[in-house]
């Protein structure tokens, strides 16, 4: 293996560390629960374009926080008061999704069949 040093510093391995928890944390955090959370919202006949849809707004966020981030960072004439504002305005918005999902997504059934004989009794009420 080939040692790699980092301004004198062998920062290689706290680097392959916490970039394995990046990884870690991404993929059981909202990447994971945008799917479980439409999956099990939905019933099946609708699910695809439910979790479509959540995915689009993912992405939508994803698209709309590369433009405005760079905004926030140049407002600011010290780079490292840039940066700040860009973390703190980036866990503001992570702390009112989490409020969000906990209002907003209700306890489902322990039974994802439930979800669709609900959905079929509706659209028969409703002349579907």
């Amino acid at each position: 293996m080939i040692p790699l040093r980092t301004g004198g510093t062998g920062a290689f391995a706290g680097f392959v560390i916490l970039f394995g928890f990046f990884q870690c944390f991404l993929s059981v955090g909202p990447g994971n629960n945008n799917f479980v959370i439409s999956s099990e919202s939905f019933p099946t006949p609708i699910r695809g374009h439910a979790l479509g849809f959540a995915a689009a707004m993912g992405k939508t966020g994803a698209a709309v926080g590369t433009q405005i981030f760079p905004l926030i960072r140049d407002r600011y004439a010290s780079p490292i008061h840039g940066q700040r504002a860009i973390f703190l305005v980036g866990s503001g918005i992570c702390v009112l999704g989490a409020i969000w999902v906990m209002a907003l997504v209700p306890n489902r059934r322990a039974q994802l069949e439930d979800e669709d004989v609900l959905f079929r009794e509706y659209l028969d009420a409703n002349g579907w």
